[in-house]
């Protein structure tokens, strides 16, 4: 038969769904003719329109069709041939060029292929359909099944295979890929091993640079042992000369003789007090526990300007008129009674100011350009 030779070989439905009503409807006289493939979504199957003749599309008809939606979704679900006879004018109209008219029968045939539907085949005429070509349509649907279905097969079969390639390229890339991270992951691995050994090296530097450490702080130790004995001996020779001026000093302060001026009282005063102040500040270098700790006790205390005041004259009055360096105390009038800090330490600071002074000094002259 000329049809199934014209759908040998071929592997698009669409040509197919055109060929078979471009040579279906001469052979049965059919003047109007449309073809309906099923397609699969999920678990449901509906019915889409990919080829006609003579036909137009209107726009109240979908080109899709849903089981048993009208006679062509019916004949889906009942797997059926459907024929009308004297079909109402207005259902459908075959036109040409001369005019247009409604056809007097309509046959819709289900292709099946193992109980299956694969398509629906509508075809209307102006002749009656007779028995001989019913079951002409029967025989060929039953063809067209088949054909169908191995062209279906066909399609899938080369989906299938497009799509292994597919995966086969995107296997060969991902292995591509791994060959490369695996020449990073050596390099990588190289480099861990380098740093390793880096690392390695970097203890085994630590660990010279420790021992290095501890045999200079057994030294250290050492060092600080050999002071500790040099400054308690040293302390014993400051003490007892020291102590020896205190107690001169105060038996002249004490003036028991009366023979003394005041103004040579205060001298003796102020040696006194120096010396005490001597004294303690041995003591605090000579406390190694507070060496060894890095730090010096703060003793605070509300201490009167007026006897810091008086303190700094005594002290300070003699040496000024002996460098012929004017010097004068003075409390400024905002000032409050008393100011809260280590009189001891405050007191301490002052006596650096002679030492400092003739750098100042000269500083100064040198500011001022003055001999």
């Amino acid at each position: 038969m000329k049809l199934q030779t014209l759908l040998q070989g071929q592997n698009d439905l669409l040509e197919v769904g055109k060929i078979i009503l471009s040579e279906l409807a001469p052979i049965i006289k059919a003047q109007h003719g449309v073809f309906y493939l099923t397609e699969k979504k999920d678990e449901d199957i509906d019915l889409k329109l990919i080829a006609s003749y003579a036909y137009k599309e209107r726009k109240h008809i979908s080109n899709r069709v849903k089981p048993g939606d009208g006679l062509v979704g019916q004949c889906l679900l009942e797997k059926e041939r459907i024929l009308l006879t004297e079909v109402p004018g207005d259902y459908v109209q075959i036109k040409s060029g001369l005019g247009k008219s409604a056809p007097l029968n309509l046959v819709i045939i289900p292709v099946l292929f193992e109980d299956s539907v694969k398509a629906i085949i509508e075809l209307a005429s102006f002749n009656r359909y007779n028995d001989v070509q019913i079951s002409f349509l029967d025989q060929l649907a039953e063809s067209i099944g088949v054909i169908i279905n191995s062209i279906s097969a066909t399609m899938r079969t080369e989906e299938l295979l497009r799509e292994s390639q597919t995966l086969a390229e995107e296997l060969q890339n991902q292995q591509e890929e791994l060959r490369k991270a695996n020449e990073e992951l050596e390099e990588q691995t190289q480099k861990l091993a380098s740093q390793k050994d880096e690392v390695e090296n970097k203890n085994k530097e630590v660990e010279s640079a420790r021992l290095a450490i501890q045999e200079k702080a057994e030294q250290l130790s050492l060092t600080s042992k050999y002071k500790s004995e040099f400054l308690a001996n040293m302390s014993h020779e400051l003490r007892t000369p020291l102590n020896s001026l205190l107690i001169l000093a105060n038996l002249l302060s004490e003036n028991q003789d009366e023979n003394l001026t005041d103004k040579q009282i205060e001298f003796a005063e102020t040696i006194y007090t120096s010396g005490s102040e001597l004294l303690s500040l041995i003591n605090e270098i000579l406390d190694l526990s507070k060496i060894e700790a890095g730090m010096m006790s703060i003793e605070l205390s509300e201490t009167k300007f007026v006897e810091i005041q008086n303190w700094a004259e005594k002290t300070f009055m003699q040496l000024a008129k002996e460098k012929a360096i004017g010097f004068n105390v003075e409390l400024d009038i905002n000032l409050p009674a008393t100011i809260r800090t280590d009189k001891k330490r405050l007191k301490q600071i002052f006596k650096l100011i002679p030492d400092i002074s003739p750098f100042i000094l000269s500083v100064l002259r040198k500011s001022n350009n003055v001999d």
